[in-house]
């Protein structure tokens, strides 16, 4: 593993500004996601039978299985930002610590 030098300090900084946008839409996505995730259970709650009945139809309709995928594709996008931007936070952090030492001795 090669050490960071500047230029990758400098490009990590960059590629975080970069992604902002990107991770604000998919933190955004994923709180609607959790928020229609809600909204489809609901929706194919009937309204005859046992609590348990209705839960099992709800939670096995169509609509919220959609729903439910939307959401962990959702999860899954926030997440990979997520790492993806804390690789360029440490590659900095790893490279900003070198050059503290560097100027030390």
């Amino acid at each position: 593993m090669n050490l960071p030098a500047e230029q990758d300090a400098a490009e990590a900084i960059y590629a975080l500004g970069q992604s902002d946008q990107a991770y604000a839409r998919a933190y955004a996505a994923t709180t609607a996601a959790k928020e229609n995730l809600k909204i489809e259970k609901a929706a194919a709650t009937p309204d005859e039978g046992t609590v348990q009945q209705k839960e099992k139809a709800a939670l096995t309709s169509p609509r919220y299985r959609e729903a439910l995928d939307r959401l962990t594709e959702c999860e899954y996008d926030k997440k990979l930002l997520e790492l993806e931007r804390e690789r360029h936070h440490m590659t900095f952090e790893f490279w900003r610590s070198l050059e503290a030492s560097r100027r030390r001795t």
